[in-house]
C-alpha cells in the first residue's frame, strides 16, 4: 500500500511537471494564441505521455508529445500531416478547410506546386472552372494566383459549403461562384450561359475513371471540351496510371503529363 502510495504521488507530480512544459511549448510556439485541443495521456501513469495539437506560429495546427522521466523532461514537435492550404499567390500559407470523406481527396502539396508553376503564366486573368472542387482547393488556388474568376462545382452540400468558407478565409468570394449541381447538369447550364473557360481543373475521384463509369466520365470531359472550353483552353486532368487511355480520341489532345508516383496529371488541348 505504501509503494501504491508513492507510486501516485511520483505520478502526480511529473503530471504536473508535464503540463508546466505544455503551457511553455505552447507560449514558445504560438504566444498569441491561448486556446487549443486538450493534450491526451498515451503512457503509463508513472511515466507521464501525452500528445496532441497545438496551434503553430502560422496558425497551423502542429502535432505535438511530451514525455517526462526522472529529472529529464523532453517534446518534440512536427507538421501534421494532411493540412491542406494554399500555396502561392496572395492567399498563400492560408490552412484551408476540409472535408472528412472517402469522396474527396485533396491533391498533395507537391504535386499542386507543381501543376501551379506550369499553370502560372496562362492564370493572369483567366476563367477558371472547378469541376469535382470537393473543397476547392485547386481553385482557389488558381485565385490567389491572378485568375479573374472561378466556378466551382460540387454536388455534395458539405463539400459546396466548406468551398464557401474556404473562400471567406482566403478572401476571394467576391471572386467565385459555387453550383451545387451533378457535373454533367453544370455543364449544360453554364453552356447555356455562355461560359467559356481558359482553364478546367478536372479532378474527379479514382473510382470514376475506372470501368463500369469510365465511359461516363470519357464522354463529361469530351462535353466539357465541346461546350466550354476556349479555343485555346487547357484541361488539367488529374488521374491513376489506368485512367487516361480513351480521352484523346475525344477531340483533346495532351500537350503534357507529368508523373507523381501514382497520381498522374495530363494537360489536354483541343485538336487543331
Amino acid at each position: 500500500m505504501k509503494n501504491v502510495r508513492r507510486l501516485r504521488t511520483f505520478a502526480k507530480f511529473h503530471r504536473r511537471r508535464c503540463a508546466h512544459v505544455v503551457r511553455r511549448i505552447r507560449t514558445e510556439t504560438a504566444p498569441k494564441i491561448r486556446h487549443s485541443p486538450p493534450l491526451r495521456c498515451v503512457g503509463h501513469s508513472t511515466i507521464p505521455r501525452f500528445q496532441g495539437r497545438i496551434p503553430g506560429p502560422t496558425g497551423a495546427f502542429v502535432k505535438i508529445r511530451v514525455s517526462l522521466f526522472v529529472g529529464k523532461e523532453s517534446w518534440e514537435t512536427k507538421e501534421s500531416e494532411g493540412i491542406v492550404r494554399v500555396i502561392g499567390g496572395i492567399a498563400g500559407s492560408v490552412p484551408l478547410y476540409e472535408v472528412k470523406a472517402q469522396t474527396t481527396r485533396s491533391m498533395t502539396d507537391r504535386v499542386k506546386m507543381s501543376v501551379f508553376s506550369i499553370l502560372d503564366p496562362l492564370l493572369g486573368d483567366a476563367e477558371v472552372l472547378d469541376l469535382f472542387a470537393g473543397t476547392g482547393g485547386l481553385g482557389i488556388e488558381a485565385l490567389s494566383r491572378g485568375a479573374r474568376f472561378c466556378t466551382f462545382v460540387d454536388r455534395d452540400r458539405t463539400c459546396a459549403r466548406t468551398i464557401a468558407r474556404n473562400l471567406d478565409r482566403t478572401k476571394l468570394a467576391d471572386r467565385g461562384r459555387i453550383l451545387e449541381r451533378d457535373s454533367r447538369a453544370a455543364v449544360a447550364q453554364l453552356a447555356a450561359e455562355g461560359l467559356r473557360a481558359d482553364i478546367v481543373l478536372f479532378d474527379p475521384p479514382f473510382a470514376l475513371g475506372k470501368p463500369p463509369r469510365r465511359i461516363a466520365l470519357e464522354r463529361l470531359i469530351a462535353s466539357v471540351a465541346e461546350r466550354l472550353l476556349a479555343p485555346d483552353g487547357l484541361i488539367v486532368y488529374h488521374h491513376e496510371q489506368d485512367t487516361a487511355g480513351g480521352l484523346f480520341a475525344s477531340g483533346l489532345e495532351p500537350v503534357d503529363q507529368r508523373n507523381y508516383g501514382r497520381n498522374i496529371v495530363t494537360f489536354l488541348h483541343l485538336r487543331t
